[in-house]
């Protein structure tokens, strides 16, 4: 996944490459680095549940879920709720495109 960069390989000393904080960039998915939580600004991130069986589905989750120290107490999301919500917005700024070009217009 290249996350990392081995700089010698008898030693096995790494060069971290990607950037500490929260602010950082994830592209593994296409709502990753997208939703972020209102109840402590981490981003949410994907997780699979019963990954095993045929109960298995995505629910997207604040990163700072179980952290030690402060947790946050917001909800989980299902991932087919997004994707529904995603599309109803979509579908309204479509037929709405251009009343909104017209108001981003100075």
């Amino acid at each position: 996944m290249q996350k990392v960069y081995t700089v010698d390989f008898l030693s096995k000393k790494q060069m971290a490459i990607r950037h500490p904080g929260k602010n950082r960039q994830s592209s593994v998915h296409i709502f990753s680095s997208r939703i972020k939580c209102g109840d402590c600004g981490g981003w949410y991130g994907a997780k699979v549940w019963h990954s095993n069986s045929k109960y298995r589905r995505t629910i997207w989750r604040c990163n700072n879920k179980f952290d030690s120290g402060d947790k946050c107490s917001a909800q989980y999301l299902d991932e087919d709720e997004i994707k529904e919500r995603f599309l109803k917005a979509l579908n309204i700024l479509c037929t709405e495109k251009n009343e909104t070009l017209l108001d981003s217009m100075p």
